[in-house]
């Protein structure tokens, strides 16, 4: 996995002086290759990365920065002061996004994560219009945090599916005829 750190994302970066960027990039990307790599020091610096990105999610143990490495220690600490300072870690990796959900994937199955797009619409649909689409192909749209939407399928066990979807009636499981009564 030869993963790259986004030099003009980091630049931007508030409050970090331009003499220290470039032994951030290098223990940044020190700590991308680190967590590639499948052994002790590699699992506690994913499990750094993944908690700069969402420590709601991914909490991260201090007591492990004793298993590693002074270099890997520091490292993974100026990733956290990087979060600290307003940066958001995918934005620093190129396909960060891509590369914290394989993370997520090995070290955390169970919190398997979902990865999200952002969509732009033609500034000529409206908000009906996209209800009306998202309705002709069986979705549906909810709110979740400010003026973030997710897209998702309806349940896909209801007769409504199978009546609007009749060449689909085996993938949804239903047992109703397709024709309504």
């Amino acid at each position: 996995m030869n993963m790259q750190i986004d030099l003009l994302e980091l630049h931007k970066v508030p409050g970090i002086s331009f003499s220290v960027l470039p032994q951030l990039a290098c223990n940044l990307q020190l700590c991308v290759d680190m967590a590639a790599i499948e052994d002790a020091a590699g699992r506690i610096i994913a499990a750094g990365l993944l908690s700069a990105h969402d420590s709601s999610r991914y909490p991260f143990n201090v007591n492990d920065l004793e298993l590693l490495s002074d270099k890997a220690a520091e490292a993974i600490l100026d990733v956290f002061l990087l979060k600290r300072r307003g940066a958001e870690i995918q934005r620093l990796i190129v396909d960060g996004s891509d590369f914290l959900i394989a993370l997520s994937c090995r070290l955390f199955p169970e919190k398997q994560v979902i990865p999200s797009h952002t969509v732009s619409l033609h500034p000529e649909i409206t908000h009906r219009q996209l209800l009306v689409m998202l309705n002709a192909i069986d979705c549906e749209m909810t709110r979740t945090d400010g003026n973030h939407y997710v897209i998702a399928p309806r349940a896909v066990h209801t007769n409504a599916n199978v009546v609007k979807f009749p060449h689909r009636r085996g993938q949804f499981g239903a047992t109703h005829p397709a024709t309504p009564e």
